[in-house]
């Protein structure tokens, strides 16, 4: 009889981030002017076996101008591939038909969590994300999107500051 691989230290490590929390959300659309910011709600989740971490991410832009039309949600599925050694995931959101894949390892403390993902950007062109969790506290987690510019510096596009729900 086949048994199932444990759940392994790699995979344990997302209990730090599962929660429902709700969101204060900073967008840097336009970088002379400040960012638009927005209430938002997150929830994350051990999923499939606790294998997987399940993210889910919610805002209204009903009122935000030129992106009114916009409701955005996302959802993200992350775990730790044992063969490729590494941490891997995919990002489908409201805002793009495209699949965003991930890659990430934690930092030697175990609370910060970095992502490298390419995808296409709004204008077609292949767009290079950064993306930052860091573990604030029981109650409390930071997550920053950065655009990598060829450069090679760092553009800030979104921070979130995430709350427990109580």
């Amino acid at each position: 009889m086949y048994e199932f691989p444990k759940v392994g230290p790699e995979q344990e490590r997302f209990s730090l981030f599962a929660g429902e929390w709700d969101s204060q959300v900073r967008f840097y659309f336009d970088p002379t002017q400040p960012p638009m910011e927005k209430a938002g709600r997150y929830t994350a989740k051990l999923n499939l076996g606790g294998y997987f971490l399940d993210r889910e991410f919610e805002v209204d832009l009903d009122d935000a101008g030129d992106f009114a039309q916009l409701a955005f949600h996302g959802r993200g599925l992350t775990g730790y591939d044992p063969f490729a050694g590494k941490y891997l995931g995919v990002w489908a959101d409201s805002g793009s038909p495209a699949l965003y894949q991930t890659e990430g390892a934690f930092d030697a403390s175990g609370r910060v969590f970095k992502e490298v993902s390419v995808g296409p950007g709004p204008d077609g062109k292949e767009l290079h994300l950064r993306l930052i969790t860091e573990i604030a506290g029981s109650d409390r987690q930071l997550f920053s999107i950065r655009r990598l510019l060829e450069t090679g510096e760092e553009v800030l596009i979104t921070e979130m500051v995430h709350t427990r729900k109580r």
